[in-house]
């Protein structure tokens, strides 16, 4: 929400706070390799309507990656006509929906994803000379260790070639992504680099990868959780706000924040229930409900949406962003705009009116302007030119292959229904059967027939899953 940003921008300048953003499942992994690659931290807005290829490497990109609804109904309109149907390739390390819809699914681990792109990319830059790194050095370097990953994917050679093949034919209609919880290794940045490299070097970047267009409001990142934390443990942290997160519940227990948490002399946390953080807060603020509340959106840079209340408010509660202009105008503290108005009705108006309006307002009064807005749920569009930016191949040498693992390795993803886990106390959304595997309510450890055979394990048996010194005892699940 831009209008929510601003807000909070004006409140930390008047009383010199700093803002974290943290989410359970954020794209920290796609805004640092953006970064090392191209030079700018931002997530950009994939085109799968514009791909006649798509390679996606543990992205679930049509269940919980990114933008699902979005991406689904863009991937779809390119499955109509039988006689140009686009091709999806997955390398999936867990059956997510995704690879269900795929029409060539490979089976891998997540130490392998790396080894996947940079061996398509080995094949397409190197052995086939292909695209404007063709006879770079630096590249040549960088790609050299990847030379026979087909043998160490256990998949056929020819197979392998024929998906760099179809990737070369539809030069700037294709489209690489990776990411997502799975792909949440210990390489989750060089994975992001070998995906930009490798869309760069067939030139789908200012073409299925639009930057130009990118998702504004995704900024959150793990490393912001980290910091805050540390913060904490120093002391330098006197007064904590918490708002749209309950970090007691998603944040994992070796990164220490509900203890550092103890040492902030006062927490504030606004939200609409008393939750596990709201157990140890000083104070909680009840929200409205976001059927009660004004709000507003830029979907993606350039396309903002407008938020109307449904209902009044049922009960004695209060929007943050008004607590947060409350407190700046009791304090007298802040821009004129936290002194001003009255409402976050007023003041997300006012916002529209002096910072949206003028750049899409095309002409038109603001009142006739917003009228319209109210009217249509939005404005703006993702039509128009997009920028091509270029790789820096340096990036490209941090890229190291992982070495050959043996065993089991661990795959967690987020379910359809639950995400995060934020509306875990919905029963009906407990209720909602995964798309994949048809259960509901339950977590549990899936594994595949031959290994279930080999370990003697029959559906539902209990197995204690043990990582380092952690151990949870768990129901299995068959998957084939």
């Amino acid at each position: 929400s831009p209008s929510t940003r601003a807000v909070v921008g004006d409140f930390c300048q008047a009383f010199g706070a700093q803002h974290f953003s943290w989410e359970a499942l954020s794209h920290g992994d796609v805004l640092a390799g953006q970064k090392a690659s191209y030079g700018e931290a931002l997530v950009p807005f994939y085109r799968f309507d514009k791909a006649d290829v798509i390679v996606s490497i543990d992205a679930d990109f049509l269940g919980t990656w990114m933008l699902p609804t979005t991406y689904t109904k863009q991937f779809s309109a390119g499955r109509k006509n039988i006689k140009e149907m686009n091709k999806l390739v997955v390398f999936d390390s867990n059956y997510s929906l995704t690879g269900a819809n795929a029409d060539v699914r490979v089976r891998i681990k997540p130490s392998q994803q790396i080894a996947v792109v940079m061996g398509l990319a080995h094949e397409i830059a190197i052995k086939k000379s292909f695209g404007k790194f063709a006879g770079n050095a630096t590249v040549k370097a960088a790609l050299d260790p990847f030379a026979n990953v087909a043998q160490d994917l256990k998949m056929e050679a020819a197979l392998f070639a024929r998906i760099a093949d179809d990737l070369i034919h539809s030069k700037g209609k294709s489209l690489v992504v990776a990411g997502g919880l799975a792909a949440g290794t210990e390489q989750a940045k060089e994975l992001q680099i070998a995906v930009n490299f490798l869309n760069s070097a067939l030139d789908n970047e200012g073409s299925t990868v639009d930057s130009t267009h990118q998702l504004a409001g995704v900024s959150a990142a793990d490393t912001e959780i980290m910091q805050l934390t540390e913060a904490l443990k120093k002391g330098s942290v006197k007064t904590l706000i918490i708002h749209g997160v309950n970090p007691f519940y998603s944040v994992p227990q070796s990164v220490g924040f509900a203890e550092a948490m103890k040492k902030a002399e006062m927490v504030i946390y606004t939200g609409d229930r008393q939750d596990e953080t709201g157990a140890y807060a000083n104070y909680i603020i009840p929200d409205h409900h976001a059927l009660e509340n004004w709000g507003d959106a830029e979907i993606v840079k350039g396309l903002y949406s407008i938020h109307q209340p449904t209902i009044r408010p049922m009960y004695d509660t209060r929007s943050f962003q008004l607590s947060l202009m409350t407190w700046g105008f009791l304090a007298k503290k802040g821009p004129k705009r936290l002194q001003t108005f009255e409402t976050y009705y007023d003041y997300l108006r006012d916002f529209w009116k002096t910072d949206v309006h003028p750049k899409l307002g095309k002409g038109q009064g603001f009142e006739d302007f917003w009228n319209e807005v109210l009217q249509n749920g939005f404005v703006g569009s993702i039509d128009g030119s997009v920028a091509t930016r270029s790789f820096k191949t340096e990036a490209l040498s941090t890229v190291k292959k992982s070495n050959n693992k043996s065993g089991f390795e661990l795959v967690l993803y987020p379910t359809i229904a639950l995400g995060d886990g934020k509306l875990a106390n919905v029963a009906w959304l407990q209720e909602l059967p995964d798309p994949v595997t048809k259960i509901c309510w339950d977590n549990y450890v899936s594994m595949a027939i031959a290994t279930a055979e080999k370990m003697k394990v029959k559906e539902g048996h209990l197995i204690e899953l043990v990582i380092g010194s952690q151990k949870m005892t768990l129901p299995a699940h068959i998957q084939p």
